[in-house]
This record gives structure tokens, sequence and C-alpha cells, in this order.
């Protein structure tokens, strides 16, 4: 299934316009198995870099949204 989302605006044009999205259940359901399932290592004292991975304090809210 696909949808197709068209935008009329050119550059710059920021006004925010509503559309619809469909996602079969099927994959809503399997994302929310996969997030289920999903270990979170234990958080790193002081990473050396941002870029390694998002923070387990601001992911794990993520997780338990879904």
């Amino acid at each position: 299934m696909t949808d197709t989302v068209e935008s009329h605006g050119g550059p710059g044009d920021d006004e925010i316009k509503p559309y619809r999205i469909h996602v079969s259940s099927k994959y809503l359901d399997l994302t929310k198995r996969k997030l289920e399932l999903t270990r979170l290592p234990h958080e790193v004292p002081k990473p050396t870099s941002a870029d390694w991975w998002e923070p387990k304090p601001q992911v794990e809210p993520l997780i338990d949204f879904w």
C-alpha cells in the first residue's frame, strides 16, 4: 500500500499543511513486538562522543510510548 504526499509550495514555504497517512496494522504490530523485545545496553558513565548512541534515558520513553 502506498500513499502519496504532494507539496505545492516552493522553497521557503513554511506553512503546515495537514495530510493523512495509512500504515497497515500488521506493520504497527510488528514494530510494537520488536520494541517490546528491545534490550538497551547499560548506561555508559561518560560517553566520549554524542553520536555514539542516544542516551538510554532519552530512548526509553520513546519505546514505552510505542
